[in-house]
């Protein structure tokens, strides 16, 4: 370890600038990754949006804030910076690093960025649940519990359902979603075909 720091303290200043960025954004988002797989959670995440009333969106597109981006900017500022010093002198090299991470961010921020936010998918409220039509997808049995499928705005809900009257009804069968309960069992209701 004395070593790897004794190596460090013989880098210029612009070298630890890149060297700590570049360190920076690689163990940031591992250290996110590892905490969300353990269930921790460490979110360093900033989304500063910022809106003009532009037809190319051109504040959210070319002024990356969000966390991916900046942390995108760092890998790419960093480690553009550290090559190109063996390349160009370190002006040069502080104005290539500056260019390549911010396009490599700018990139990022376009084309994954906000799409994903884009196609962000909530679950749907309750009260959205209630009234709609669902598919029996396993029978409820007499004075018991089965399992319904509601489709609501393009998703797809499973239920377990207990049937308004405590009757049977079948696979397949339509019903109405007619409550939701606390513990998530839905109270179905099946109409009664009149008899001519």
């Amino acid at each position: 370890m004395a070593e790897l720091l004794a190596g460090y303290e013989t880098l210029s200043s612009l070298e630890k600038i890149y060297t700590v960025s570049l360190i920076i954004g690689i163990i940031v988002p591992l250290l996110d990754l590892l905490m969300g797989v353990l269930s921790i959670g460490l979110h360093v995440g900033t989304d500063i949006d910022i809106d003009m009333d532009v037809d190319m969106n051109f504040a959210s597109t070319w002024l990356p804030f969000s966390s991916l981006a900046i942390l995108s900017f760092l890998v790419l500022f960093g480690g553009g910076g550290l090559i190109s010093l063996y390349f160009v002198n370190e002006k040069m090299s502080l104005i290539v690093a500056i260019v390549v991470g911010y396009l490599f961010a700018v990139v990022m921020n376009k084309f994954v960025i906000i799409p994903l936010k884009k196609n962000r998918v909530t679950s749907p409220k309750s009260v959205e649940i209630i009234g709609k039509t669902a598919r029996v997808t396993s029978s409820i049995i007499e004075s018991g519990f089965g399992e319904i499928v509601v489709i609501v705005d393009r998703i797809t809900l499973n239920y377990t359902a207990a049937s308004r009257d405590n009757e049977a009804i079948g696979y397949g069968e339509i019903v109405k979603v007619l409550e939701l309960k606390e513990n998530g069992v839905a109270i179905v209701w099946k109409e009664k075909k009149e008899e001519i």
